[in-house]
């Protein structure tokens, strides 16, 4: 091969292996004396350089390459240099300097390299936020590039004209582009621009609101580039995008912020701003609108120095989202005609959206109207679900402004079962949670519009549709998924492995690094399984003739938080539903966080000073509770509680109004009357006892005696293995171990069992679980907070066939204390008494201290 071929070959393989491709023409550029030669060599170099992020030594091989063209007189090396050179440029947000070596390209080069200069120039004025110019570009190239047969660059216009057609909103066209473009750079073996394609293609299908592919596409580019070098930071930003659209606004800013470390370190200061940007909006969803304010004006500034206006309009958009005071209508309706102009459609549409609702907030209802029905004919243009959400909430608001009540539920409405299906489309627990964050301002307009109405039975309505809009019971993932599995089982042995390691007081930092990437790799997989439920609810209002008759003289009692305000409804056998206004949120979160914390200290420090003080702090706060709900209790049989996140930790069957009745808090009414009638004959039981508890053990043997044909799992046979295979057919399942919530992330919330910990993931993979299920161990009956939902152990329990759950909802002793308490309720419900109505029995005496009283009052019955 002679030197030309070489230098050739190396140029073809600058992004297949630009480590190779930099090392070799290093080596090369070295010995060449030859100026010609040296200019080619050192044009290869620097773009090998350019695709390893190494920005500052690209930028200088360049320019000597350029420098050598000059020394031998090639206008097309030196026109050659200058495009490599413009190509450093832009991706550090030097645009005005880019476009200035494209000109060059121009005057020097023939009409092959002003072909490509066009190209370049085209993705340039894309990248800034120039859409025509950029489309114009396109199409100026296409016909040179169609005369020279270059099949792979007629796939460049495609891909880049697929991503721009997914920013104007047109996502289906997209795909068919993007498809295209993968298709001939697979043929011609491209692998780098095979994985942009990819990019592209996550990115169009985010915008059609298919977050699972979106998510698929994505990983799938990032570690196509990773094999070949790439640090590709850019594809972890637009995957932020999109957990953001999923409303996973911490990991979405944890995704950000660490892009842009390695932009920065990359030296690309504009794609440092998009991370930015991305943050804001992350932090702004998440309610910290200080953080968000913060990130967005230091988008803003670096865009402006870059000369991206419509990406600096972007950024203004979002400082304008995070002020307390309102905004400026003329100011927001011009910054949506800038970015209409420049081809962001989606922030356009937002920006429309946050002016209609002002403009009806200040009581223009002729220009609120015009705008909400403009952003919402684009919201259903675009198919963004996070726009749509905007665009309802902003008509809605218009609507309920000039009195039309009935207009505004029906958007509502309408948005709410837009959520329902786009929470159907997801498997992820966490996600199907979390993305109703997006619908957080509708949902709290429909239940102050059903709360001004006066109608019980609208503000319950409204409430079911927030609660229930999910799937019913979430497909579990294949159990012949390989990988997954063995990822499971390898973080199971990492985690022993640490337990093992903390015990002899040996470093564990190489086993948290191994159990944090397993972790990652894991809740990947699971973010990039479709939904595919097949218990999915369509919108129905709850039948209250059939509720009360289901309720056999009892009430359900559901609580809502509106305006921090706290509604009540009752469905009781009076025949008439009830809805109150409680009052200010705040004294009953007090008295769930006075009572929580009192019944904590009363189990772990159950003697010594202080405790009669502590005994009557939990009256107090028993007491401040029951004045509210006494207002709203009906009838004499068992009560169902529907409560919001913040009073999930109540120990309702503790209070005086609900004395001696079963009392259960459900995830929603329409839950609830669906479950179903309990089995008339109990099936297998199953008792299991975890390591590391003293009292564990006795516990399983006395509740397994409490039933005729219990399966007990204790020391080496307590495996996960041996637990999930217990756990299939068995109508009970006791277990007795140390529980974990994760607040990070909640679905690592965990079970302790003896070769590590049983996930939520794993009960999600498992199928149908135990009809009744009791968890005797700390905060298992916990979760953390998304919204105003709870993601925890009952959720997952609750979503896959456990139709009764009994949980602590705080720490609890590892005593024999509990142990007993826990074989007297055994013995209860072995003879048939529903868990809510044990509960509610073992709770009796609680108020004078007894251990065993407080350890039944510190359990919760979640479900049915």
């Amino acid at each position: 091969m002679g030197e030309a071929d070489r230098i050739d070959e190396l140029r073809a393989a600058v992004h297949s292996d630009p480590q190779r491709v930099a090392e070799t023409a290093s080596k090369l550029a070295r010995d060449e004396r030859d100026p010609a030669t040296l200019s080619r060599i050192l044009a290869v170099l620097g773009r090998a350089r350019r695709a390893l992020g190494a920005m500052e030594l690209a930028e200088a091989d360049l320019v000597a390459s350029l420098a050598a063209a000059r020394e031998a007189g090639d206008d097309e090396l030196a026109a050659d240099a200058h495009l490599g050179t413009a190509g450093v440029y832009a991706f550090t947000g030097r645009s005005t300097e880019a476009l200035s070596e494209l000109d060059q390209v121009h005057r020097l080069g023939s009409q092959k390299i002003r072909a490509y200069a066009n190209l370049q120039r085209a993705a340039l004025e894309q990248r800034i936020g120039r859409p025509r110019e950029a489309l114009a570009g396109y199409e100026k190239a296409l016909p040179m590039l169609r005369q020279l047969d270059a099949r792979v660059d007629i796939a460049m216009v495609l891909m880049n004209r697929g991503v721009l057609r997914t920013q104007l909103g047109e996502c289906d066209a997209a795909v068919a582009d993007l498809s295209e473009a993968e298709r001939l750079f697979s043929e011609d073996g491209n692998t780098y621009a095979t994985a942009q394609t990819w990019h592209g293609l996550g990115w169009a299908y985010a915008g059609k609101g298919d977050l699972a592919a979106a998510l698929r596409y994505l990983d799938r580019a990032a570690d196509r580039f990773h094999e070949l070098g790439h640090a590709a930071p850019e594809v972890e930003v637009d995957r932020g995008e999109v957990l953001l659209a999923a409303g996973l606004c911490g990991l979405a800013a944890q995704t950000a912020l660490e892009a842009a470390r390695r932009q920065a370190a990359a030296g690309n200061n504009w794609q440092v701003a998009q991370a930015w940007l991305l943050c804001a909006r992350a932090h702004l969803l998440d309610g910290d609108r200080v953080a968000a304010a913060g990130y967005a004006e230091r988008a803003r500034t670096i865009f402006a120095e870059h000369g991206s206006a419509a990406w600096e309009q972007a950024a203004r958009l979002e400082v304008i989202r995070s002020a307390v005071q309102p905004p400026d209508i003329a100011e927001l309706r011009e910054l949506a005609a800038r970015l209409d102009e420049a081809g962001n459609a989606r922030v356009a549409a937002s920006a429309l959206a946050l002016a209609g609702a002002a403009a009806a907030d200040a009581g223009d209802l002729e220009l609120a109207s015009a705008l909400s029905a403009d952003c919402l004919r684009r919201a259903v243009r675009l198919g963004l679900f996070e726009v749509r959400m905007q665009a309802r909430y902003a008509t809605a608001v218009c609507a309920a402004a000039r009195g039309d009540d009935p207009s505004a539920r029906r958007q509502v409405r309408i948005g709410l079962a837009d959520l329902r299906r786009h929470r159907a489309s997801v498997a992820a627990t966490d996600a199907q949670t979390a993305v109703a964050i997006h619908a957080g301002q509708l949902a709290n307009l429909g239940l102050r519009l059903a709360v001004r109405s006066g109608s019980a039975a609208a503000v319950l309505d409204c409430l079911e549709r927030v609660r229930d809009a999910g799937p019913a019971r979430p497909a579990p993932l294949p159990p012949d998924d390989a990988a997954l599995a063995a990822r499971l089982s390898e973080l199971r042995a990492v985690v022993a492995q640490m337990r093992t390691a903390e015990g002899e007081a040996r470093d564990t930092a190489d086993l948290v690094r191994r159990q944090r990437q397993l972790e990652h790799l894991i809740h990947r997989h699971r973010l990039r399984t479709t939904g595919e439920s097949t218990g999915f609810r369509a919108s129905s209002r709850v039948p209250i003739a059939g509720l009360r008759a289901a309720l056999a003289g009892g009430c359900l009692i559901a609580l809502a938080e509106v305006d921090d305000r706290l509604i009540g409804v009752t469905v009781g056998p009076s025949r008439r539903t009830r809805v109150k206004d409680l009052g200010p949120c705040g004294a009953p979160r007090d008295a769930v966080a006075a009572g929580s914390a009192a019944l904590r200290a009363l189990l772990t420090r159950p003697a010594g000073r202080g405790r009669d003080a502590r005994l009557a702090l939990l009256r107090r706060a028993v007491g401040a509770l029951d004045a509210l709900v006494a207002r709203l209790v009906d009838g004499d049989g068992p009560v169902v509680l529907v409560v919001p996140a913040a009073l999930h930790g109540a120990a309702w069957q503790l209070l005086p109004s609900l004395s001696g009745r079963p009392v259960t808090v459900t995830p929603s009414a329409g839950w609830w009357l669906s479950a179903g009638p309990a089995e008339e004959q109990p099936g297998r039981v199953v008792v299991v006892a975890g390591p590391r508890l003293t009292a564990a053990a006795d516990e399983a043997a006395a509740v397994a005696d409490r039933h005729d044909n219990a399966v007990l799992l204790t020391g080496a046979d307590a495996t996960t293995t041996a637990v999930l295979a217990g756990m299939a057919g068995a109508s009970v399942a006791h277990i007795a171990c140390h529980g974990r919530i994760r607040d990070d992330n909640a679905l690592w919330s965990s079970l302790e069992l003896f070769d590590g910990p049983l996930y939520l993931y794993d009960l999600e993979r498992h199928g149908r679980l135990p009809s009744l299920v009791v968890l005797s161990g700390c905060d298992t009956g916990a979760g953390v907070r998304v919204g105003d939902q709870l993601i925890g152990l009952s959720t997952v329990l609750l979503q896959h066939g456990t139709r009764s759950l009994i949980a602590a909802r705080c720490a609890i002793p590892d005593s024999p204390v509990t142990g007993a308490t826990m074989a007297d309720l055994h013995g209860l419900l072995a003879k048939g008494v529903l868990p809510g109505k044990a509960l509610s029995e073992l709770s009796a005496g609680w108020d004078r201290g007894e251990p065993t009283a407080l350890v039944a009052a510190s359990l919760g019955c979640f479900g049915e």
